[in-house]
């Protein structure tokens, strides 16, 4: 099934307002520039004709200014009625102005156009000669003079798009900005879940505690109480499970030991070879129930007990007392010890009874399920990260798949036809959780046999 990131889709969604914003707010600012520039032209075109106006008041109203216009040496070019004189600081090319006295056109500019005659004062826009032109139509107040001052769109066009451009240039460097802050604002504002996330997952598997509400965001505190409602219901059935095992094993304790005393009475009393064997049968059915009750009681009192005392405990000594208890049952099977590792102490940070149980468990596992006559490997070693134990026994092979489920309670392997009660390495595995080690099973010498290692972590110490 596929997931959904919550991050990637707020970055897209996100990013994606942000992107579209920012282009709207452009278009916007482009037009918006775009108008302001035609009306700066058109500010510009009235300011202009009113410097004409000024200037052509002031030819009027002085004689002398007035010779030096109608001069003969200022007209360039005289068709009919239309005149072209020279003009002053310009040459028509992008600004241009023409008079209208009467029915006389005077053009002033080298390059200036020659505009229609007026219909009326205001603005237009026009084409001349295939340029465009805005122009700007004005008449004297009481006098027969038309004025018209225009300007090249074409360069006006130029001149707006450079404006337009150092305007939305800022937008433009700055949108990668944008987006950088967005991620980052994304990724600080999913911290929290982040965090919520690393709290979840550094808790123990065995602690069903409710995840502690503050500091949570609102909108993931119903997802917070709703977990904490499981887990409140989950320990709760744990916690029924495990009453009900230990008690159902105190119960049964007492009339094991009666029916296991009653029956050992019974074969005092045969001789004969058939009932004793039928009698010594229904002792080994009773011990094997008493073993079991006695590992599910052990099962359970490890399963209730989260925090212990913790002292320094040697290996070598705690395996080298149980493989001396157990050294019958090794005999009996014509088992032989391969120890390695026992010429140092190897310390362990732990509980000094439930290591002894560790140890008593992965030995007696492997006596009962090792080959007759076969050897039994049990090494230990002080490494770098920690201490390591390792026993490996000689029996058929395992599966893989069937090695993953060893640890499962009451698993036995199919076809297994062994002593054991299929909770034995399950008190293993407890104990190595417990005491932060890792619980490593997999095939010995060449995938026949099993090889069981305990490799102790960080809270240990070698």
């Amino acid at each position: 099934m596929k997931h959904v990131s919550l991050r990637r889709r707020l970055l897209i969604i996100l990013i994606g307002l942000t992107t579209i914003t920012w282009l709207v707010s452009v278009s916007v600012t482009a037009v918006y520039s775009s108008a302001t520039v035609r009306q700066q032209i058109d500010l510009m075109l009235t300011y202009y004709a009113d410097l004409r106006y000024y200037t052509f008041d002031a030819m009027q109203s002085n004689p002398a200014v007035q010779s030096y216009f109608s001069d003969q040496s200022q007209v360039i070019e005289r068709a009919g009625e239309v005149t072209r004189i020279q003009g002053i600081n310009e040459q028509g090319k992008d600004l241009a102005p023409n008079y209208w006295v009467g029915r006389n056109q005077y053009v002033v500019g080298e390059d200036s156009p020659r505009f229609s005659f007026p219909q009326e004062e205001g603005l237009v826009t026009t084409e001349i000669n295939g340029v465009p032109w805005r122009l700007l139509y004005r008449k004297y107040p009481d006098k027969d003079v038309w004025l018209a001052v225009g300007v090249n769109l074409h360069k006006v066009d130029t001149f707006g798009i450079f404006s337009i451009w150092s305007i939305i240039f800022p937008l433009v460097v700055f949108l990668p900005i944008v987006l950088a802050v967005v991620l980052w604002g994304v990724n600080r504002g999913l911290r929290p879940v982040s965090i919520l996330a690393d709290r979840i997952t550094s808790r123990s598997p065995n602690v069903l505690d409710a995840v502690e509400e503050s500091g949570v965001p609102l909108e993931l505190l119903p997802i917070v109480r709703s977990l904490n409602g499981l887990l409140y219901k989950l320990q709760r059935a744990l916690e029924s499970e495990k009453r009900f095992t230990a008690n159902a094993a105190h119960e049964l304790r007492t009339p094991l030991a009666a029916i296991q005393a009653e029956v050992q009475g019974v074969e005092r009393q045969f001789s004969d070879s058939g009932t004793r064997e039928i009698i010594a049968r229904i002792a080994e059915r009773v011990d094997r129930a008493s073993e079991t009750l006695r590992q599910l009681l052990t099962l359970a009192h490890l399963d209730s007990d989260q925090n212990f005392d913790r002292q320094d405990v040697d290996l070598s000594d705690t395996l080298m007392d149980e493989i001396t208890d157990l050294g019958d049952l090794a005999v009996a099977r014509n088992l032989e010890f391969e120890l390695t590792g026992f010429a140092e102490p190897v310390i362990v940070r732990g509980n000094t009874e439930w290591l002894r149980i560790l140890a008593e468990n992965i030995l007696l596992n492997a006596i009962k399920y090792s080959t007759h006559g076969s050897k039994l490997a049990v090494t230990i070693r002080n490494r770098q990260a920690g201490p390591e134990l390792s026993i490996g026994n000689d029996c058929e092979p395992i599966p893989e798949s069937e090695l993953e489920c060893l640890t499962e309670t009451f698993y036995r392997c199919p076809g297994n036809n062994g002593e054991g009660t299929g909770v034995g390495l399950s008190i293993v595995k407890r104990i190595a959780d417990l005491h932060d080690a890792r619980l490593d099973i997999g095939p010995w010498q060449q995938s026949r046999g099993v090889l069981v290692r305990i490799i102790f972590g960080s809270s240990v110490q070698s």
